[in-house]
């Protein structure tokens, strides 16, 4: 991963885009003309990787939700959209989790204390056309990104 670019563009103010998220509105449906128009401004740039099959989408931010951020990651299979990841510093993490409570109600599920298990568990989301999911609790590696992941069901 390239993480310490990310933090670098981060820390240096290189990143200018705000985005508003609404994930309860992604669905396999949507092709990449249909995501860029949920997502507004933001410039996605898109590349096509697998032998044209995949392509990732990933746009640089300041924040989503009002929340900072780094980077947004889109993927496209056969044109449709798949996943999409934001990824937010470890210390905005637990604010990202609030705002997304805020907007799209109590998690669906919440795993266990990661000290109960040694494994990281997650907090879940289910939406109408896939799921939102995050670690519960991202540790306190400064170096290291927690990602909101929304991964699409199969509808």
């Amino acid at each position: 991963r390239d993480e310490f670019a990310n933090h670098r563009a981060y820390l240096l103010g290189q990143t200018a885009a705000r985005v508003t998220m609404d994930y309860a509105a992604l669905s396999p449906a949507m092709d990449e003309a249909a995501l860029q128009r949920q997502l507004g401004p933001v410039a996605l740039l898109c590349r096509d990787v697998a032998g044209g099959v995949t392509r990732i989408c990933e746009a640089t931010l300041a924040q989503a939700d009002g929340v900072a951020a780094a980077r947004l990651r889109a993927t496209l299979a056969q044109g449709r959209l798949q996943q999409l990841e934001v990824f937010v510093p470890w210390w905005a993490h637990h604010g990202a989790a609030r705002t997304l409570t805020a907007h799209l109600g109590a998690p669906t599920a919440v795993g266990p204390e990661p000290a109960a298990s040694g494994q990281p568990s997650e907090i879940l989301w289910a939406l109408p056309h896939g799921t939102l999911h995050t670690v519960r609790a991202p540790g306190w590696n400064p170096w290291r990104w927690s990602v909101l992941r929304w991964t699409a069901g199969s509808s």
